[in-house]
C-alpha cells in the first residue's frame, strides 16, 4: 500500500528503494501475484526529485537509478504485478502505471503528465506516456499537459478497466484468479513478452536521465 499521505506519494528514492525491496521480497516468498494500491488522494503523486535544474549530476543520477530499478523490478518480476488504482496519477506516476501488468483503475482517477506547466520536461515520464500514445496523442500529454480520466486510460490502453465498484475488489479478484494457473507458465509468459522490448525499454529510461544530467 503506497501510504505516504503527506507527500502525495510522490517517489523519493527510499520511498523506490523499499517498493523495490517489497516486490521482490514478495515474490521470493512465493506470491503468485502482487497487488499494489495506494491511502489518501494520490496513487503517485510524480517524482519528488523536484526541479531538476538546480540538482547536481549525482543527485539526478541516484534519483534515476532508483527509479529505473523500481521500473524494471516491475516489468520483470516472475509473477504478474497489478496496479489498483484510487487517486491522482501524475508525471512519473505515470511511467510506473504503464510498466504494471495489470492496472485497475476507480472513476475518480486523473491521469496526467503536467511538467511543462512548470517549465519542466517530463523526461522520465514519457517513456510510459510513449508506450501507450501515438506521437500527436503523446504531445497532447507532455507538451500541452492534459488530463485524461479513468476512462480515457481505458480507451488508450494504460489501464486495463475503469471500475464503478473498488479497482482492489476487482484486482484480488484477478489475484485469485491468477493463482489457479501456472505458476511457470506465467513466468515464461511474461520473459517471452519483455524479451521483445527489453532492450529499447530499458535505453529510453536511461535517455531520460542523460536528457536530465
Amino acid at each position: 500500500i503506497l501510504n505516504r499521505l503527506e507527500e502525495d506519494n510522490k517517489l523519493t528514492i527510499d520511498f523506490m528503494d523499499e517498493l523495490t525491496l517489497k516486490i521482490n521480497s514478495l515474490t521470493e516468498n512465493g506470491a503468485r501475484a502482487i497487488i499494489v494500491t495506494n491511502k489518501g488522494e494520490y496513487f503517485c503523486g510524480g517524482g519528488a526529485l523536484g526541479d531538476y535544474r538546480e540538482k547536481s549530476s549525482i543527485e539526478i543520477d541516484k534519483f534515476g537509478e532508483s527509479f529505473i530499478k523500481l521500473h524494471k523490478t516491475i516489468t520483470y518480476s516472475k509473477v504478474p504485478v497489478i496496479a489498483a488504482i484510487d487517486g491522482l496519477v501524475i508525471g512519473g506516476g505515470f511511467s510506473l502505471v504503464e510498466a504494471f501488468d495489470f492496472a485497475y483503475a476507480s472513476e475518480k482517477s486523473i491521469f496526467s503528465v503536467p511538467e511543462i506547466k512548470f517549465g519542466i520536461a517530463p523526461m522520465m515520464a514519457l517513456t510510459g506516456v510513449k508506450k501507450v500514445l501515438s506521437k500527436k496523442k503523446c504531445y497532447e500529454l507532455a507538451l500541452l499537459g492534459r488530463e485524461i480520466d479513468a476512462y480515457r486510460a481505458e480507451e488508450i490502453g494504460l489501464i486495463n478497466k475503469c471500475c464503478k465498484e473498488s479497482p482492489l475488489k476487482t484486482s484480488l479478484e484477478i489475484g485469485e484468479e491468477i493463482k489457479g494457473y501456472n505458476p511457470t507458465a506465467l513466468d515464461l509468459c511474461k520473459r517471452l513478452y519483455n524479451k521483445t522490448e527489453k532492450m529499447a525499454y530499458e535505453e529510453q529510461l536511461n535517455d531520460g536521465l542523460l536528457y536530465l544530467i
